[in-house]
Protein backbone atom coordinates (compact mmCIF):
# COMPACT_ATOMS: atom_id res chain seq x y z
CA UNK A 1 0.00 0.00 0.00
CA UNK A 2 1.48 3.63 -0.56
CA UNK A 3 -0.34 6.93 -0.01
CA UNK A 4 -0.29 9.31 -2.67
CA UNK A 5 -1.95 13.25 -2.46
CA UNK A 6 -4.83 13.92 -4.77
CA UNK A 7 -4.52 17.53 -5.66
CA UNK A 8 -6.81 20.39 -7.28
CA UNK A 9 -5.76 21.90 -10.68
CA UNK A 10 -4.08 24.72 -8.56
CA UNK A 11 -2.22 22.00 -6.63
CA UNK A 12 -3.98 22.10 -3.40
CA UNK A 13 -4.29 19.27 -1.75
CA UNK A 14 -8.02 17.30 -1.58
CA UNK A 15 -7.37 14.25 -0.09
CA UNK A 16 -4.74 10.93 0.66
CA UNK A 17 -5.35 8.43 -1.35
CA UNK A 18 -4.18 4.75 -0.60
CA UNK A 19 -3.30 2.79 -3.79
CA UNK A 20 -2.52 -0.42 -3.91
CA UNK A 21 0.85 -1.78 -5.08
CA UNK A 22 0.04 -2.52 -8.50
CA UNK A 23 -1.89 0.97 -9.18
CA UNK A 24 -0.90 3.40 -11.59
CA UNK A 25 -0.59 6.79 -9.87
CA UNK A 26 -3.81 8.66 -11.01
CA UNK A 27 -3.48 11.66 -12.58
CA UNK A 28 -4.35 14.28 -10.30
CA UNK A 29 -2.52 12.99 -7.38
CA UNK A 30 0.85 13.48 -6.62
CA UNK A 31 3.69 10.78 -4.79
CA UNK A 32 5.70 13.39 -3.14
CA UNK A 33 5.31 12.85 0.71
CA UNK A 34 3.99 16.22 2.40
CA UNK A 35 6.76 17.32 4.96
CA UNK A 36 6.28 16.74 9.03
CA UNK A 37 5.44 20.01 10.39
CA UNK A 38 3.75 21.68 7.53
CA UNK A 39 0.49 23.71 8.02
CA UNK A 40 -2.84 23.07 6.07
CA UNK A 41 -4.26 24.02 3.72
CA UNK A 42 -0.76 22.92 1.95
CA UNK A 43 -0.75 23.56 -1.67
CA UNK A 44 1.64 21.42 -4.18
CA UNK A 45 4.24 23.53 -6.34
CA UNK A 46 7.31 23.46 -8.41
CA UNK A 47 7.40 19.83 -6.84
CA UNK A 48 7.24 20.38 -3.35
CA UNK A 49 4.60 20.95 -0.59
CA UNK A 50 3.94 24.85 1.23
CA UNK A 51 1.65 25.89 3.65
CA UNK A 52 -0.56 28.67 2.49
CA UNK A 53 -0.95 29.86 5.87
CA UNK A 54 1.02 33.34 7.24
CA UNK A 55 3.67 33.31 9.90
CA UNK A 56 1.15 35.64 11.54
CA UNK A 57 -1.85 32.98 11.11
CA UNK A 58 0.82 29.86 11.91
CA UNK A 59 2.16 32.05 15.23
CA UNK A 60 -1.46 32.18 16.31
CA UNK A 61 -2.27 28.49 15.55
CA UNK A 62 0.69 27.56 17.51
CA UNK A 63 -0.12 29.75 20.57
CA UNK A 64 -3.37 29.81 20.64
CA UNK A 65 -4.79 27.83 24.12
CA UNK A 66 -5.02 24.32 23.96
CA UNK A 67 -8.76 22.79 24.13
CA UNK A 68 -8.92 20.33 27.16
CA UNK A 69 -9.95 16.97 26.31
CA UNK A 70 -12.82 15.70 28.20
CA UNK A 71 -10.96 13.49 30.00
CA UNK A 72 -8.60 15.84 31.30
CA UNK A 73 -12.01 17.84 32.05
CA UNK A 74 -13.64 14.69 34.29
CA UNK A 75 -9.50 14.20 36.38
CA UNK A 76 -9.63 18.01 37.32
CA UNK A 77 -12.88 17.01 38.26
CA UNK A 78 -12.08 14.05 40.44
CA UNK A 79 -8.85 16.06 41.77
CA UNK A 80 -10.71 18.83 43.35
CA UNK A 81 -13.57 16.34 44.43
CA UNK A 82 -10.82 13.78 46.06
CA UNK A 83 -9.63 17.43 47.35
CA UNK A 84 -12.84 19.04 48.89
CA UNK A 85 -13.33 15.78 50.57
CA UNK A 86 -9.20 15.63 52.19
CA UNK A 87 -9.96 19.29 53.38
CA UNK A 88 -13.47 18.28 54.76
CA UNK A 89 -11.76 15.35 56.66
CA UNK A 90 -14.04 13.12 54.86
Amino acid sequence: MKTVYKIDADGYLLDCVILKPDEKLPEDCVDVPMPEGIFLPAKFENGEWKSTLTQEEIDRLLNSPKIKTELEILKETVDQLVLDNLMRGI
